[in-house]
């Protein structure tokens, strides 16, 4: 459905009706203003991305039970803490957790301008973020399947999830 921009007080029940078809599809909605190109200008937010040491497959274990335990089956425990061992199997230099955007996820640093985030989850996917991933991590992950900013990629968790990752990460080494 089209709408009219700008905001048209005549065309209300039609902007009602699309936020609440996105709302029951998507779980939100949010309404942005377009520039004169079509893109949303999307309010920055800032997130702080703290470091993490690297841990052992009984920290991973730990931190997954402490983090999922309550909420989590035991078979996507498991399937968490494969996810998780997988990524890092790839050599990552550093790992990192946010305060906003991409939060539920956890990034994995391959070098100065890639960046692999995995939220571990069942049903939900990996993105790598190319360039200037520190704003692009900004948006939620809405925002940022809705935009044109900067470059990504996300991998949806099927049978060759890890290959493509795998492939993404040597493609950047030796590329």
């Amino acid at each position: 459905m089209t709408l009219p921009a700008p905001y048209d007080d005549e065309a209300e029940q039609a902007y009602l009706y699309a936020a609440s078809l996105a709302r029951t599809w998507f779980g939100s909605a949010t309404a942005y203003s377009i520039d004169e190109t079509g893109i949303p200008l999307v309010p920055d937010r800032h997130v702080s991305w703290d470091f993490l040491p690297d841990g052992t497959v009984e920290d991973i274990r730990e931190a997954v039970e402490r983090k999922f335990g309550g909420s989590a089956l035991p078979q996507e425990i498991e399937i968490i803490i494969d996810r998780l061992q997988k990524v890092q199997s790839l050599g990552p230099e550093k790992r990192l957790v946010g305060t906003s955007g991409l939060q539920r996820y956890i990034g994995y640093l391959f070098g100065d301008n890639f960046v692999a985030f995995e939220n571990p989850r069942v049903g939900n996917a990996l993105y790598l973020l190319y360039g200037d991933w520190e704003s692009l991590s900004q948006l939620s992950r809405s925002e940022l399947l809705s935009s044109r900013q900067g470059e990504f990629d996300r991998i949806i968790h099927t049978s060759r999830w890890f290959e493509r990752l795998r492939v993404a990460v040597y493609n950047y080494r030796h590329g």
